[in-house]
């Protein structure tokens, strides 16, 4: 399956969530509407899908507003 996120935004996972070593990062990007994705990144070109669900709104107010908030941790996804 592959996730083609349009115009993303993305952090590292410094979640509470993230208790392991691993190499997490959030996105927030558009499909056809907006949604929020974390995963990891593994050896290689692999990717590990942990979750992948509509955004909520404050997400969507991140999303929307990136352009015009330079203090919000998101940078444009790679």
């Amino acid at each position: 399956m592959i996730l083609m996120i349009h115009i993303g935004i993305e952090r590292p996972d410094v979640s509470a969530n993230n208790n392991t070593l691993e190499n997490r990062w959030q996105t927030i990007g558009k499909v056809d509407s907006v949604i929020f994705v974390a995963y990891e990144e593994r050896v290689g070109d692999e990717i590990r899908l942990i979750s992948a669900r509509l955004a909520t709104a404050a997400e969507r107010r991140i999303y929307n507003g990136y352009s015009n908030n330079e203090d919000e941790p998101w940078g444009p996804a790679c």
